[in-house]
């Protein structure tokens, strides 16, 4: 963003800050979502020998 719009670190890293709660929404949910998946089919995750 710097580079490209021309701005300096402050502003590009405010102008990056607006997405971080959304950001963080996303990435509990999808942690929520591979919790109940383990949590329904443990056996995803063991590789076979």
């Amino acid at each position: 963003m710097m580079l490209n719009l021309d701005l300096s670190l402050q502003q590009a890293f405010l102008a990056d800050v607006v997405f971080w709660p959304g950001d963080l929404v996303k990435s509990f949910v999808a942690a929520l979502a591979a919790a109940l998946i383990h949590r329904a089919f443990p056996a995803l995750l063991v590789r076979p020998r």
